[in-house]
């Protein structure tokens, strides 16, 4: 009985196993990339840019119709302002 709910199930843990490796194929392209477009708008899709812009309306106008919806995200600068002595 046990098997057959693991068999069951693993559609699904496949489809989340993806999702984690696309999720981790786009944390690693903004480590590696996002400086570059700190202020902007960006579409991801696993590690492919698929769009950048000003506003997240550009972006999301320019990824109208993929069929898996891309991470559409504001890169911010992760520098912060220096407050020393």
């Amino acid at each position: 009985m046990r098997a057959k709910n693991v068999l069951r199930r693993l559609p699904d843990s496949k489809k989340r196993a993806q999702e984690l490796e696309t999720f981790a194929k786009e944390a690693k392209w903004l480590t590696e990339n996002g400086g570059k477009y700190a202020g902007r708008w960006i579409a991801l899709q696993g590690d492919q840019l698929l769009a950048e812009g000003a506003t997240a309306k550009e972006v999301f106008s320019k990824v109208e119709g993929q069929t898996t919806p891309p991470l559409v995200i504001r890169v911010v600068a992760d520098d912060l302002p220096f407050a020393g002595w």
